[in-house]
């Protein structure tokens, strides 16, 4: 259908300008000011994750607006939680018997374990996806892992990013594809029920939130109109 083909062109276009904003921040911002690459980095997440929304159809509203403010602020809460690492966290493990040099990479890779399980949590408001929650936080452990194994190098902070923004972005559109092709279908983006003239915000099938655009009433058999 012709709507399918635009929203998923769409999304591949959403998906590779999100790659390469990831790129162009991990190498040219974040190795020359920590602290506005970071900033940007979440912009970038709140961008593509708004992209995601608009072609979902999602509807405006608290769970949309709480998943795009937690990640937009992303150079705020990351540092903060950084310094919380290092100084309450890696004193800490230092009783588990780890080398000194893995005290500090171990503190950073649960800080940012942390912070991957509240993004899934997050993303999993505004999408109503268990494929996204799983997709992210499978990422971030992938990218926790990547920190303690090489010690967080140039080289493997820039591939992190990459292959983070990558497959949060990839997930959120393949989500927004389906959606956008369940609201025009009118069916639930969980079970696949007919949800067409359903009043309220729930599925009656699956008892799901509806959290995109309702679809149109369902049409009666047409009336014969008078001689």
């Amino acid at each position: 259908m012709p709507g399918e083909s635009t929203v998923a062109r769409s999304a591949v276009g959403v998906w590779l300008l999100a790659v390469l904003g990831a790129a162009a921040t991990a190498h040219w911002v974040l190795p020359f000011d920590a602290q506005a690459g970071l900033f940007a980095l979440g912009l970038l997440c709140m961008a593509y994750t708004l992209a995601a929304f608009g072609l979902a159809r999602r509807t405006a509203g608290l769970t949309a607006l709480l998943p795009l403010a937690w990640v937009a602020g992303f150079g705020m809460w990351l540092p903060i939680a950084q310094d919380f690492g290092a100084e309450t966290l890696a004193p800490h493990i230092g009783s588990w018997g780890l080398p000194q040099s893995l005290l500090e990479p171990v503190a950073y890779a649960m800080v940012l374990l942390a912070g991957g399980v509240a993004t899934s949590a997050m993303l999993y408001l505004g999408t109503g996806s268990a494929a996204v929650f799983w997709h992210v936080l499978v990422l971030t452990g992938l990218v926790a892992g990547a920190s303690i194994s090489h010690q967080d190098t140039p080289t493997t902070t820039f591939a992190a990013i990459i292959a983070w923004h990558a497959g949060a972005a990839g997930s959120l559109l393949r989500w927004a594809t389906h959606a956008a092709w369940a609201s025009r279908e009118g069916v639930c983006t969980r079970c696949g029920e007919d949800i067409r003239g359903v009043s309220n915000s729930m599925c009656p099938s699956c008892k799901g939130a509806l959290l995109c655009s309702p679809p149109a009433r369902k049409m009666g058999p047409p009336k014969d109109r008078a001689a």
